[in-house]
């Protein structure tokens, strides 16, 4: 039984399973049994960053998992955790099927392939097909004992790419899909109503945006925003996602870039005092090269703006530093050299990394011999 709960943590630890924020520990608190307990207290034994590299240990988890599920058959994380694992069976199926580079979409008709590559090609699409109807009815079933966290790892699955059912069957390869659509939202509004944050967000983002299926409705997507637990950092990681796209998105879950929509949402986090979108305004008034143009040129106000950022050397180190280098040169406020000085000697002093230590060191000498 130990060696199984092993297996059952390393699955845990090794980042399978996306952060179970979902509900709250008061709410899962009647999942969290005695077996459940002791899995979280041997994972400080388990290596992380380690990889599942042996096909076998997929059917030890399988296995164990069948077994306590039946001993405890109303865990809705022990029916999420299965199907996480079948989730990563399925990106994994190369290894069950004993093949190293797959190219996908290759037909197991192709007249170029041997008897025993057409095997080994037919077990490892069989492998992602399986993988997924067996995830997708696990996460349903956790979903159904209460776990929104399920749904919104189900509609994810979808939206990322999945095994088309049946395709094996009739074209002879398994299909791989993106999509976006009503069954999506569905998985996502059920989370919604189930209090998750992470499901609001999720419904807001994909209103705001549009994706796949699902037009762009920002009315819609403003109005499900507002009920977000902290909706300034929601928008934050919006106006990010829009800003840091570089190209048009490969895939349905990414953003598109638009400064437009960036500076929007930028704007609206802002307002809401968002720390670090304060921060990325005075990069732009003060028209940093790593900074989107998001306001006009404006010194002072990118003075002012750091301020209300560079808290403290320790809650802020980068604001700080950039503060102390204002005061330095007079930027947008009146020069005070001896402040920076001590700005920078505090930062210094409290920096454990010695590559940043010995930047600091190296600007303090400079900024010394300026007075």
């Amino acid at each position: 039984m130990m060696k199984k709960w092993i297996f059952l943590v390393a699955v845990i630890s090794l980042g399978l399973l996306p952060r179970i924020s979902a509900q709250s520990p008061e709410e899962m608190r009647r999942w969290q049994t005695p077996a459940f307990e002791l899995a979280v207290l041997m994972m400080e034994g388990i290596t992380s960053g380690q990889e599942l590299k042996n096909a076998s240990v997929y059917t030890e988890l399988e296995s164990y998992l069948r077994d306590v599920i039946k001993q405890d058959p109303s865990n809705a994380l022990l029916h999420y955790y299965a199907g996480m694992v079948q989730n990563h069976k399925m990106y994994h199926a190369h290894l069950v099927a004993g093949i190293e580079n797959p190219i996908e979409g290759t037909s197991v008709n192709d007249a170029k392939l041997s008897m025993q590559e057409k095997l080994q090609l037919r077990a490892f699409y069989q492998v992602q097909e399986e993988s997924f109807q067996q995830a997708e009815h696990n996460y349903l079933k956790s979903a159904e004992l209460g776990f929104s966290g399920a749904l919104i790892q189900l509609a994810h699955m979808l939206r990322s790419g999945h095994p088309v059912k049946g395709s094996l069957s009739k074209q002879g390869f398994t299909q791989w899909q993106e999509k976006t659509d009503p069954l999506v939202m569905d998985f996502l509004q059920r989370a919604a109503k189930m209090g998750s944050n992470e499901g609001k967000e999720q419904l807001a983002s994909l209103y705001l945006r549009g994706e796949g299926e699902i037009k762009q409705d920002i009315k819609k997507g403003e109005e499900i925003a507002r009920t977000v637990k902290d909706p300034a950092d929601f928008y934050f990681r919006l106006a990010s996602g829009f800003l840091s796209a570089k190209t048009k998105r490969d895939s349905a879950t990414e953003f598109d870039y638009s400064l437009e929509r960036g500076k929007e949402y930028m704007l609206k986090a802002a307002a809401m005092n968002q720390p670090d979108a304060l921060y990325e305004l005075a990069l732009s008034y003060l028209r940093f090269p790593e900074a989107a143009p998001l306001t006009p040129e404006d010194h002072k106000l990118g003075y002012a703006t750091m301020v209300k950022v560079a808290t403290s050397a320790k809650e802020a180190p980068q604001a700080y530093f950039y503060l102390s280098q204002l005061l330095r040169q007079g930027k947008g406020t009146e020069k005070n050299l001896p402040k920076a000085i001590e700005m920078v000697e505090e930062l210094a002093g409290q920096s454990s990394d010695a590559e940043e230590k010995e930047f600091l060191q190296k600007e303090l000498s400079k900024m010394k011999a300026e007075l």
